[in-house]
């Protein structure tokens, strides 16, 4: 076994110039989801479902929370399976943008990490009232009471009012519920965590920071690539570990650039699926099996 409870293993932790996170011929998956945020699927199926298809090494990134982590751990113990903890925590980069961090191996017995996501947690769960009443003027009837019965972590947030948006039938899915309500709703200042907090949260879990896919909105599409690397360059600068350099919709000039963006700023890579399970059907778990050496 390479992980011991959920935290990165020491060769994880190579910062040489290009160090993927796998070692040679490891079957991987480093972004995935569960219904703890916008997944289908449980921690313990998650898990199964990654025995099932031979993987390795599995990290659930979860949307903004930890609460699946402990139950994976458990299930992937069982099952032989390495596991890391993850979490995948949407940032606020400038006043416009939003930008997805990726927190791989942090330790969830570090009393400074905790202390840190429990005051971010309880931002986020403050802020649904705005959100209730924002969806209220657009004749949608919820109440916060409503969604407890959508709970399935320790808090309240965004994710249980997709869910509850989906199962009223407001939206045909948990990601058009996104796209087509709740991303029309601004964010209140606390709600979301800027970039240099999730660097510093992800860090005090002893955990390594990595950027999601560059090439969505919620990445650093739009710019060019001089201002792409500009970016980076300062983002590694304030604590950025990594890059995601696998990614099932990445194109060839995308890699390429990311190779460039690895090899410039000595970033560590890493790689996933995005896995969801039935709320995108499309991508399947461990999609993304490349071998590689370190």
């Amino acid at each position: 076994m390479y992980v011991v409870h959920g935290k990165l293993p020491e060769y994880l932790g190579n910062k040489k110039t290009g160090a993927i996170m796998i070692r040679t011929h490891t079957r991987y998956d480093f972004h995935t989801h569960s219904k703890y945020s916008d997944g289908s699927e449980s921690p313990q199926s998650l898990i199964w479902q990654a025995k099932q298809q031979g993987l390795d090494v599995l990290a659930l990134t979860d949307h903004d929370t930890i609460d699946g982590l402990r139950e994976a751990q458990k299930e992937a113990t069982l099952l032989n399976i390495d596991f890391i903890n993850g979490i995948e925590l949407s940032t606020r980069y400038d006043q416009h943008r939003l930008i997805h961090i990726l927190g791989l191996g942090i330790d969830l017995d570090q009393s400074d990490f905790m202390t840190k996501y429990k005051v971010f947690r309880r931002h986020r769960e403050q802020a649904l009232s705005f959100v209730v009443s924002e969806l209220q003027k657009m004749g949608i009837a919820l109440r916060i009471a409503d969604l407890e019965i959508y709970r399935t972590g320790n808090y309240l947030d965004r994710q249980t009012v997709a869910k509850w948006l989906h199962a009223n039938n407001y939206a045909s899915s948990i990601p058009r519920a996104w796209v087509q309500i709740l991303d029309g709703i601004a964010y209140m200042p606390e709600e979301i965590i800027d970039v240099q907090g999730a660097f510093d949260m992800i860090h005090a879990g002893h955990g390594k920071a990595f950027i999601a896919h560059i090439h969505k909105p919620i990445g650093l599409k739009g710019f060019s690539d001089d201002d792409k690397l500009f970016r980076l360059e300062k983002l590694k600068q304030q604590g950025l570990d990594g890059i995601e350099a696998f990614y099932p919709t990445y194109s060839d000039e995308d890699r390429r650039f990311i190779q460039r963006c690895v090899t410039t700023f000595n970033l560590m890579q890493s790689g996933g699926s995005d896995f969801h399970g039935s709320n995108r059907p499309e991508i399947s778990l461990g999609q993304l099996s490349t071998k590689t050496t370190l």
